[in-house]
């Protein structure tokens, strides 16, 4: 268990790196292994997709298929869970966490080539 919230933690903490972020970061060296599948040294929105995919049933805690907002406070602030949880439903899909990890990849690829360095 405390396994799966530390990978949680680390995967998450690297998926905010630009929410709520006025300055789109790269990613951080580590970080940026987690998420390069196949080792170019720039991470892809398809790789980023597959991350979140990997990474969202550690997430899941009780493994109900959903992220309520006990199991997402772990990793996430409340003003975060409130904006990825868009429907206003109380969990987080993969769905609406894959939206918001796209929309931080965007503002991140600041020169707009599709890759993160």
């Amino acid at each position: 268990m405390i396994l799966r919230i530390l990978t949680a933690t680390l995967a998450l903490s690297l998926l905010a790196i630009p929410a709520f972020a006025e300055d789109a970061p790269t990613v951080p060296g580590e970080a940026a292994n987690l998420v390069d599948r196949n080792g170019d040294e720039v991470i892809t929105v398809d790789e980023m997709d597959a991350f979140v995919a990997a990474v969202y049933p550690a997430l899941d805690a009780n493994g109900d298929g959903k992220v309520d907002k006990t199991e997402a406070l772990v990793v996430f602030s409340e003003e975060q869970f409130t904006a990825i949880d868009t429907n206003g439903d109380g969990v987080i899909s993969v769905e609406e966490l894959t939206e918001q990890v796209r929309s931080d990849f965007k503002t991140a690829d600041q020169d707009g080539d599709g890759v993160l360095k």
